[in-house]
C-alpha cells in the first residue's frame, strides 16, 4: 500500500473575518496547511465535507444532506482517517474529545494539540489526553495558545504524525481496514475516469463483494465521494446535465504492488467489463 491512511481530521473552523474573537490555534493550523506546505498527507475538515454533501445533494437526486446526522457523518469520515487531530480550545472540541475517546475505533486515532499553559494542571481533560497518548505511545504536542506564531510547532506536528505512520505502516492490515472502501472507490475512478455516481457506486460494491469484504455500508458511499473531492484527489464535473468524476492526477495512486494477484485480477476484470460500455450512457 502507498500511504492509504493519509486522511486527517480536524474540528470545525471558525472564520476570523466574521468573529470578534482572536484567531484560534485550529485556524492558524489550517492557514499553515493552506499556504502550500509539503506533506504526504491530506488534511480535511468536517465542515468542508458537510458543505460538499449539501452542494452535491442539489445536483444528485437521492442524496439528502438534511438527513445526515452530523455526529454520524463525523464518525463515518473519521473511520477513513489515520489521525483525528483535536485542538481543545472550545466547548465543541472538549465534547469531541470526550465523545471520540469513548469509541475504541476512534480513540486510537486521536492526536491532541494541547495548550502548554495548562499542560501541567491536574484536570480531567489532561487526564484524558495522557491516557490517549500513553495508549498510542506518542506524546501530545504542546503549543502556546496565546501565540500567533506557531508554524514551527505545526511543522513538528506533521513530522510527529509522519514518524508515527512510518513506524506502524508494516502492521496495518489493508483488507481488514475501515478505509479499504475509500481506496477501492478512488482506484476505480483513477483507472476508469469519467464515470457517473451510480457506476462508481455499483463497481465499488461489486469489487468489495468479490473480495469478500464485510465492513462496507452503502449508506456511507456519499461520504467516501465527498471525502475524496474535498481532499482534492478527484473532481466532480458536469457534462450533458450529468455529473461525472475523474482523478485530478491520474498518476497519483493509493495502492502499489502489495496488492495480491486476486485483487489485481478483480480490478482488471471490472475495468474490462465496464470499459466495454459507454460510461455516459450508464446513468
Amino acid at each position: 500500500m502507498r500511504d492509504y491512511r493519509e486522511y486527517f481530521w480536524m474540528g470545525i473552523r471558525q472564520t476570523p473575518s466574521i468573529s470578534k474573537f482572536p484567531q484560534t490555534i485550529r485556524e492558524q493550523f489550517i492557514e499553515y496547511i493552506d499556504s502550500g506546505i509539503s506533506s504526504k498527507f491530506k488534511f480535511v475538515t468536517i465542515e468542508a465535507i458537510y458543505d460538499d454533501l449539501k452542494n452535491f445533494s442539489a445536483l444528485k437526486k437521492g442524496v439528502k444532506a438534511k438527513r445526515t446526522a452530523l455526529v454520524e457523518l463525523e464518525l463515518n469520515a473519521i473511520k477513513q482517517a489515520y489521525s483525528l487531530i483535536i485542538f481543545p480550545e472550545s466547548v465543541g472540541s472538549y465534547t469531541e474529545l470526550g465523545y471520540f475517546t469513548a469509541i475504541d475505533e476512534t480513540k486510537e486515532k486521536i492526536y491532541v494539540v494541547n495548550d502548554y499553559n495548562y499542560s501541567g494542571a491536574k484536570s480531567y481533560l489532561n487526564h484524558i489526553i495522557d491516557v490517549i497518548h500513553n495508549d498510542r505511545e506518542m506524546r501530545a504536542l504542546q503549543i502556546d495558545f496565546k501565540s500567533t506564531d506557531n508554524n514551527h510547532k505545526f511543522a513538528e506536528l506533521i513530522h510527529n504524525l509522519e514518524e508515527d505512520y512510518t513506524s506502524h505502516q508494516h502492521t496495518l492490515k489493508f483488507m481488514e481496514s475501515e478505509f479499504f472502501p475509500l481506496v477501492v472507490t478512488y482506484e476505480i475512478i483513477r483507472l476508469m475516469p469519467i464515470l457517473s455516481y451510480r457506476q462508481i457506486e455499483d463497481m465499488t460494491r461489486e469489487l468489495l463483494d468479490n473480495l469478500e469484504y464485510s465492513k462496507y455500508e452503502k449508506k456511507n458511499f456519499t461520504v467516501l465521494i465527498s471525502l475524496l473531492v474535498v481532499a482534492k484527489v478527484i473532481e466532480r464535473f458536469k457534462e450533458e446535465e450529468q455529473i461525472y468524476f475523474r482523478p485530478i492526477d491520474s498518476d497519483y495512486t493509493l495502492v502499489d504492488t502489495n496488492l495480491t494477484e486476486r485483487q489485481k485480477a478483480t480490478l482488471i476484470k471490472l475495468q474490462l467489463e465496464y470499459g466495454q460500455e459507454d460510461s455516459r450512457s450508464y446513468i
